[in-house]
């Protein structure tokens, strides 16, 4: 069974002083394995597709999913979620390569909906890794984090540093998983209410 990636990493990197980032495909653990009963949504984006707002196919592809989890009361919210995830693995894992493919599979169940993001990145930042645990502690519901603010570094032009917050905020479970060959995969839990 695959195993949930930040507690590997804290055990592994923190306690041995690593810095700067960490190459996925240099982890010995078992990768995270899309379910054979999840819809499965590939899609390649565009940097120029970016231009006065997001790209209308992130926007459907993302609609796709939440129309689908509204129709079995899910709430709608989960969009932001699901956009922002979607966002951070082109932007951030991707580094806006169009031909890196980000793919969601997603299965929805009378008791949960499990969004999976995947990336073909193959790194992640150890900045990051501290966010992410801060965000695991519940300090995104004191205030929404910043990942720029909090490490001191500027904004990049058009990205606000929230995106991990509103995952956070509007689903239940978030965890992190090593995909072959060595992209990240992020899943989103939300519980039925």
């Amino acid at each position: 069974m695959a195993q949930e990636i930040l507690d590997v990493l804290v055990e592994r990197n923190f306690s041995s002083g690593v810095n700067g980032g960490i190459r996925l495909a240099d982890l010995d653990i078992e990768p995270y394995e899309i379910k054979p009963d999840h819809q499965v949504k590939s899609l390649r984006l565009n940097p120029n597709g970016f231009i006065g707002g997001p790209s209308k196919e992130l926007k459907d592809v993302c609609q796709s999913v939440v129309e689908e989890a509204i129709r079995q009361g899910y709430d709608s919210r989960i969009f932001t979620g699901i956009y922002e995830a979607v966002l951070n693995a082109y932007q951030h894992g991707n580094n806006k390569d169009p031909n890196k493919p980000v793919t969601i599979a997603f299965k929805l169940s009378d008791t949960q909906l499990d969004v999976v993001v995947i990336d073909k990145g193959g790194y992640l930042d150890n900045n990051f890794i501290k966010f992410a645990l801060q965000h695991r502690e519940g300090k995104h519901k004191e205030h929404f984090l910043n990942f720029y603010s909090v490490f001191g570094i500027p904004n990049p032009p058009g990205n606000n540093g929230t995106g991990t917050s509103f995952i956070y905020t509007y689903f239940d479970r978030v965890e992190y998983y090593k995909y072959e060959p060595g992209g990240l995969a992020v899943k989103l839990t939300k519980f039925r209410k």
